[in-house]
């Protein structure tokens, strides 16, 4: 199931192409295709992905019911990344650094924050046993101090990384920061 929308030339070779929705058997590997999806754009030049987890993403078939701001998403990425200009796109987290009893996630936001004034969700984190427990998470500028008190000793974190999220944190434009996982201090976005 879902729609897919035209998929368009751009100068340099670039191309855009958003296929949003899925359902049955693919929507339960959900988390396993964004994260497929962002390593594609990572390694592929011309590739580019749109950040649209908070529309929509708790429905059955995925579908944002706002479509136009998918679209001026999409037109924001290509503006950017084809054309140079200084367009705002969703932030994506870097990488994990363990401090402590926290691990501390690391953006390429200029300041984080939360989009309805609440404390952050969808984060959670796991010690070497792999056991993820939810996790307090303070927002400092750019970075997320991510704890729990059912975890001592953090290794890997997730964010947003389920079929059905309602996530909160943006960046400096609004825009939702992207789903993310790290493994035993590897780290994978999504």
């Amino acid at each position: 199931g879902g729609r897919a929308r035209d998929k368009a030339a751009l100068p340099g070779g670039s191309s855009e192409h958003c296929r949003m929705g899925a359902s049955g058997a693919v929507r339960t590997k959900w988390r396993e295709f964004r994260e497929v999806r962002e390593g594609v754009a990572r390694s592929v030049p011309g590739v580019s992905v749109v950040c649209a987890i908070e529309l929509g993403s708790t429905n059955s078939d995925g579908q944002p019911p706002d479509e136009k701001t998918v679209a001026s998403r999409t037109v924001n990425v290509v503006l950017r990344q084809v054309f140079g200009r200084k367009t705002p796109v969703s932030s994506c987290i870097t990488g994990t650094v363990k401090k402590g009893s926290a691990l501390v996630v690391k953006t390429n936001a200029g300041f984080l924050k939360t989009d309805d004034g609440k404390e952050s969700r969808c984060f959670e984190i796991a010690g070497t046993d792999g056991n993820y427990f939810p996790a307090k998470a303070v927002i400092r500028g750019n970075e997320i101090d991510l704890t729990s008190d059912e975890v001592t000793d953090p290794v890997e974190m997730k964010y947003a990384w389920a079929v059905f999220v309602e996530p909160n944190v943006v960046n400096e434009a609004g825009l939702p920061l992207f789903p993310f996982r790290s493994l035993k201090g590897e780290s994978s976005a999504a």
